[in-house]
Formats: C-alpha cells, structure tokens, sequence
C-alpha cells in the first residue's frame, strides 16, 4: 500500500503506534493515495484525479492546512515524476501554510536548492542534492529502491537542469520496471530527444518503437 511521504520512505503522517486506532480519515486518505498513485502512474488521468480529491476530502476532516499540504506535495512529487511540472508550478507556494519537512521537500521539487534544509530531506532524497558531481548524482540516484522515488529525484534534477545524460536512462529503466506507463512515456520522449541530439539514429528508431508499444490504442 503506499504510504509513503511524499513517495520517500517515510509515512504520510506520523504513525499512531498500537494504540489508539488508526482513524478512520487517515485510512481513507491513505486508501485515496494509494489509488491515486497506481492511477496517475499508469497514465490514467481521470481517475488519479477523482482519488486524489478523495484523498483531500479525507484529511480536510482534520482542519490541519499542513495535513492537507502534505497530500497536495504527495500529488506534486507524483506528477513531477511523470515530468508533468504544470500539474504543480510552483511546489513552494503549496507548503507555505505547511511545516519546514514539507517546506524543504517542496523546494527539492522546485529544483531551487540553494539554501535548502538538506536534514528536513528524506535520506535517499538528501543524498542526491548533497552530491557534488555528476558521478555523485548517478550513484544517489541508483541507490534509491523504489521506482516512484527514483523517478522523483531524476525529475528534480532535471528540472534543475542537472541531470547527467545517463540519468534520463535511469529514469526510463525506472518507470519500465514500474510498469508505470504515464511516467515511462514523457521519459522516453526525452530519451529519444537526446538520441536525436547525438546523431544517433539507430538508437532513436529503438526508442520511438518503445514509444509505439507502451502508447495506448
């Protein structure tokens, strides 16, 4: 189920422990989010939208605005992964009403790491804006397991324009193991891109026929 923050490894909100129950708003958010995740990575639009309004409703019960900023980054993270940046322009202004985690991880989302708070990361992401060089940015992002949080940290560089050009291989790996249609698509759209840009047209005819079989009929 995911229930990951932000898709980084650690939960959504904090865990309750063994008691008292988990409430019933945070299981429908997290039920909503986990929806929305599998929708919105296959490339099914519509119904990632419907989840993710679920999702909203739930954890709007709470009144918290920093709650609520946390599912709106979540939402954030997911489409930047796919390389939907005008989803989410700004990440910034959604964590305004929200704490200085949500702050920091909107800032990593924006590509604006110049004074960020690299501690209020998740580890895997921390990893990747504190390494120096393009060789210290591939190993950070081939350290990180999951697909969906790989794929963030490649967006995030890339729309930091730095991405070394290995990165966007790693990227299209990624959302082929996921299975994630809707992210593997935009990716291997940059990747042919950047084939073209080589001369490389063997390789550019290899790419648009990835195209052909992940694009639905």
């Amino acid at each position: 189920m995911f229930a990951g923050w932000l898709v980084a490894g650690t939960l959504v909100l904090t865990a309750c422990g063994t008691s008292p129950p988990v409430p019933d708003w945070q299981l429908d958010m997290e039920s909503a989010l986990d929806a929305y995740l599998r929708h919105r990575l296959a490339g099914r639009l519509e119904p990632a939208e419907r989840d993710f309004e679920r999702a909203i409703d739930a954890v709007s019960a709470t009144g918290r605005p920093d709650l609520v900023a946390r599912v709106r980054l979540v939402r954030c993270a997911v489409a930047s992964a796919a390389l939907d940046y005008a989803q989410c322009p700004e990440p910034r202004d959604v964590a305004r009403e929200a704490g200085p985690e949500e702050q920091a991880y909107a800032a990593y989302l924006a590509g604006t790491w110049e004074g960020i708070d690299v501690a209020r990361l998740p580890v895997v992401h921390a990893a990747v804006v504190k390494a120096r060089d393009d060789a210290g940015r591939l190993a950070a992002l081939e350290a990180i397991d999951a697909t969906t949080s790989r794929l963030v940290a490649t967006a995030a560089l890339f729309r930091r324009s730095a991405l070394p050009p290995p990165g966007i291989d790693i990227a299209v790996d990624a959302a082929s193991e996921g299975g994630h249609r809707g992210a593997l698509l935009p990716w291997l759209g940059v990747q042919e891109k950047a084939a073209m840009a080589a001369g490389q047209a063997v390789r550019a005819a290899a790419i648009r026929r990835r195209i052909e079989v992940a694009t639905p009929p």
